[in-house]
């Protein structure tokens, strides 16, 4: 018998049930039962497998998605860092600039005549 006709007569035994097996019919559901429950373990075992695969991707990925968040957040930081030395520097040269103009004109002097 071949898995679906086993099913097949399975039902049947259930449809029409009898209050004694024969020694053969209980065999054959004992086998069926096996077979079904062989089935099952290695259904079962191969979802767990792809369960772990799926697992392991997702924390390879997430493990890479990381990498490249640091590289950008340090390269984010390094021109933060460049923007705002250029932004001192300049306050720095206005400020240069800006007490160079007071001394000019404080050094002028008005002319009376």
């Amino acid at each position: 018998l071949n898995m679906t006709e086993s099913v097949a007569n399975f039902a049947v035994v259930i449809k029409q049930p009898k209050l004694a097996y024969t020694p053969e019919e209980v065999e054959a559901f004992r086998n069926l039962f096996d077979n079904l429950f062989t089935q099952y373990k290695n259904i079962q075992g191969q979802l767990n497998g792809l369960k772990k695969t799926i697992k392991d991707t997702i924390r390879l990925v997430e493990i890479e998605l990381s990498k490249e968040f640091e590289a950008e957040v340090q390269a984010y930081n390094i021109k933060l860092k460049e923007y705002q030395d250029k932004v001192n520097q300049n306050a720095m040269q206005g400020e240069v600039l800006k007490q160079q103009l007071i001394q000019e004109l404080l050094s002028l002097k008005i002319q009376t005549a």
